[in-house]
């Protein structure tokens, strides 16, 4: 009996075990945004996410920083550097000045925003983080907000299609949560949807998981308790009849 119930305490704790490393073995950082875009109007550069934003917000400043592309990437000394350049965005720019009953530009308008940067083919939204010549960098002497605490404090996002002088070429609808377990955080545009792709599995899967994880090894110590019970109890009822049997004799004695 004793090895049946830590053949089965050992099963629960392989479960146990095995599921977050499962579930954790990716990792991507929710300050790093990648913006992704088809079905766009002519001549668009960039997506800019749009958040719904009251300009007195404590969170809201009148300008950030352009949105950047690198130019080039070099060896000085062994050590890798890159050179960005602006784009031309200011603050006067139609993105920058953009305001659609409180939608506004995320990357210019946040506090938290290090821009937008177009490294090779890929663009990426920086939260907490500034450039410098070696490259992107993350501010560890401010608040940490990543892109999940922007989504819980204003809710759905809008995207605008810029051209590479910041003039507005067309705005989506909200956005809508999907998740991947392999794929980095990401706002998708395409035509008039947007996609806010979370690194994180579904809500019903995490809770369905947590139910599995718990409820399993719950279900199995029933189970035991419920076997040593009969377990007991059968041995209880032979003592019993055994006792019974030598009164029996003794009486017949």
């Amino acid at each position: 009996m004793k090895k049946f119930i830590a053949v089965i305490y050992a099963v629960v704790l392989a479960f146990i075990s095995i599921f977050p490393l499962n579930s954790y073995a990716l990792h991507f950082d929710s300050g790093y945004i990648d913006l992704e875009w088809s079905n766009a109007p002519e001549n668009t550069a960039y997506i800019d996410i749009l958040i719904k934003m009251d300009t007195e917000d404590e969170n809201y400043v009148d300008f950030t920083v352009p949105p950047k592309k690198m130019t080039e990437k070099y060896l000085e000394n062994g050590t890798t550097k890159f050179r960005y350049e602006d784009m031309s965005i200011d603050k006067n720019s139609e993105i920058a000045q953009f305001n659609d009953d409180g939608w506004v530009s995320l990357s210019l308008h946040h506090k938290s925003s290090g821009g937008i940067t177009k490294i090779y083919n890929r663009m990426v939204l920086c939260l907490n983080c500034y450039h410098d010549k070696d490259g992107i960098k993350s501010k560890y002497d401010v608040e940490r907000c990543d892109i999940l605490t922007i989504s819980k404090n204003y809710g759905k996002f809008k995207c605008a299609y810029v051209d590479e002088n910041g003039n507005v070429l067309g705005i989506t609808d909200k956005s809508k949560k999907s998740y991947s377990m392999s794929n980095p955080y990401a706002v998708i545009a395409d035509g008039d949807n947007v996609t806010f792709r979370i690194f994180d599995m579904p809500p019903f899967v995490n809770m369905i998981l947590i139910a599995f994880i718990y409820g399993v090894p719950i279900l199995l110590f029933l189970t035991v308790s419920y076997l040593l019970y009969l377990f007991i109890v059968h041995k209880v009822r032979k003592s019993r009849l055994h006792y019974g049997d030598d009164l029996n004799e003794q009486e017949k004695d």
